[in-house]
């Protein structure tokens, strides 16, 4: 199969180039949060285990559908499913290192990888390797499932984002500045959302047909970020930065909040949990796990480690558990008290 970049030439250039707004004041104009670590209103997180997951640092990971397993991509190339009593499952390799990312179907039946080499690999959940579709001119930073029939969402170092039918054929193409390294999608896959590493996020609205109906992008404060997430909603937007905070907005870009994610470094994890009211977990450089009301009411924090960096972070499809991941092949299950009586 061509990839895009042949694809692209072979249509002419028929594609609408998706360009940057200019950039604005945004970071000094609007509204924020910034929460300098009050004394805990709760603490509601709790280790339940910890086990060494890969000898190198683990880039992602995810809870299935069904909360039953979870599964972890690194930089070593490699993908593996878990039990959440720590029990290795099924081990899915050859893509060319490192692996950025690794993803679900709404299913639970397959998932994707992603590869240096520009390509895109399909599992089924016994670790059978359906298909390769190389798509991209560089390295896959992300590919998400959009919907049950197979659609697929991709990003890369190239700066495009695609989206693909099951055949891995495109239907849209956007190109940005840089890297479009982060996404994160609905699981109907009505809603893409982007990142790119000069800070801009861009909102992708696609219509019943699966047709793109709405593109909007705008500048955050952060430059790269690490992790996106929407809330069950599909209200809100939650990005990580390397400037040490998360931010929420809106679909239309307007800043609702940003918190403080860490003491030192990046912040490399924020993701909203579906419980009740939508707590929102941030992760960063300084190894710990913070939980924060939607209202940026700071709830309290679980300290993972004193000498890794934690690396990604998610919730369990019933909002009760969170899991981390760690520069140093660390795998961190955590128990997620509901919500009570926080705004």
């Amino acid at each position: 199969m061509k990839n895009v970049w042949e694809t692209i030439h072979a249509f002419g250039g028929a594609f609408k180039r998706v360009l940057p707004p200019k950039f604005t004041a945004l970071a000094k104009a609007a509204i924020t949060v910034l929460v300098v670590f009050p004394k805990p209103a709760l603490a509601e997180l709790k280790l339940i285990r910890e086990w060494i997951a890969a000898p190198a640092l683990i880039q992602n990971v995810e809870f299935s559908p069904d909360g039953k397993q979870l599964l972890t991509a690194s930089g070593g190339g490699v993908a593996q499913l878990w039990g959440l009593d720590g029990t290795p499952g099924r081990v899915m390799q050859g893509q060319r290192p490192p692996m950025f990312n690794s993803h679900f179907n709404r299913k639970g039946s397959q998932f994707l990888t992603t590869g240096y080499d520009g390509s895109v690999w399909l599992w089924d959940r016994n670790g059978t390797l359906l298909q390769k579709f190389f798509i991209h001119k560089a390295a896959v930073s992300d590919a998400r499932f959009l919907g049950d029939n197979g659609n697929f969402v991709s990003s890369s170092d190239d700066g495009l984002v695609v989206l693909l039918n099951p055949k891995g054929q495109p239907m849209w193409i956007g190109m940005y500045p840089g890297t479009t390294r982060r996404l994160a999608a609905t699981s109907e896959g009505n809603l893409v959302v982007a990142a790119s590493d000069n800070g801009q996020l861009h909102v992708i609205v696609r219509d019943q047909t699966g047709k793109i109906a709405k593109v909007k992008s705008f500048q955050t404060p952060h430059g790269r970020m690490n992790q996106l997430s929407i809330s069950a909603d599909g209200k809100k937007i939650a990005a990580s930065g390397i400037d040490g905070t998360v931010t929420i907005w809106d679909l239309q870009g307007k800043m609702l909040g940003r918190l403080k994610a860490t003491t030192k470094g990046w912040a490399d994890g924020g993701v909203f949990c579906n419980t009740e009211r939508d707590l929102l977990l941030t992760a960063g450089d300084d190894g710990v796990v913070r939980e924060w009301s939607q209202a940026g009411k700071y709830l309290g924090e679980l300290k993972l480690s004193t000498t890794s960096r934690l690396t990604k972070l998610d919730c369990a499809p019933n909002g009760r558990m969170a899991a981390a991941v760690g520069s140093s092949g660390e795998l961190w299950l955590i128990e997620v008290t509901p919500l009570h009586s926080h705004p």
